[in-house]
């Protein structure tokens, strides 16, 4: 399936031909939708808008029906499975929700959550909570808790995490930081990469 947003949040779905299924507006807002994505489920029959003002919507890519809605807004990253979806929402963490009807299952609340970091189907890689960060299953149970200390020794004031993945059994953290040692007239940005 192929799809085509506008910046009003007009979409369009197409078959992989390019034959038109359905034309539907949706509540995409482009800062953030578009910087986030909208994902399909795994049988491309709903997508999926998380939004940064009105929260979390699902459509069928068939009819363009909205077929559930869930607030607030603060919507960041979705990772989709079979039957659910795991979202991140800023300054509350990583709500696990029924894909067929949006009701929350489960919640692994982080208020400074920055990012969600899918690694493969049983890992997804998240934080930060009190200066650690986690590998956590689909479930939201924590397989590794890692300090921060073990991503930036020099303790940086800023520490930006833009990438994560496996390599083997190794986790491979990159991003940027700044400001070594709490001092703020230290220091230009640098890009790092931890293998863990």
């Amino acid at each position: 399936m192929k799809i085509k947003f506008k910046d009003d949040g007009a979409c369009m779905t197409f078959t992989n031909s390019g034959k038109p299924i359905a034309k539907f507006k949706t509540a995409c807002e482009p800062f953030s939708s578009h910087q986030y994505g909208t994902p399909l489920s795994l049988d491309e029959r709903f997508l999926l808008i998380g939004t940064w003002r009105k929260g979390l919507f699902c459509y069928s890519t068939e009819t363009g029906k909205l077929i559930w809605q869930h607030g607030p807004g603060g919507v960041r990253q979705i990772i989709v499975f079979k039957d659910f979806i795991l979202v991140e929402m800023y300054g509350r963490g990583v709500f696990k929700r029924n894909l067929k009807d949006g009701k929350i299952i489960d919640v692994f609340k982080m208020t400074a959550i920055d990012f969600l970091f899918y690694l493969n189907k049983n890992q997804i890689f998240t934080g930060p909570k009190n200066n650690n960060y986690f590998v956590i299953t689909p479930e939201l149970k924590i397989i590794r808790k890692i300090n921060r200390n073990d991503i930036d020794q020099e303790n940086h004031l800023s520490l930006i995490i833009n990438g994560c993945k496996m390599s083997g059994k190794s986790l491979i953290i990159c991003g940027f930081k700044q400001y070594p040692h709490g001092r703020y007239n230290k220091g230009k940005p640098v890009t790092f990469r931890v293998k863990l």
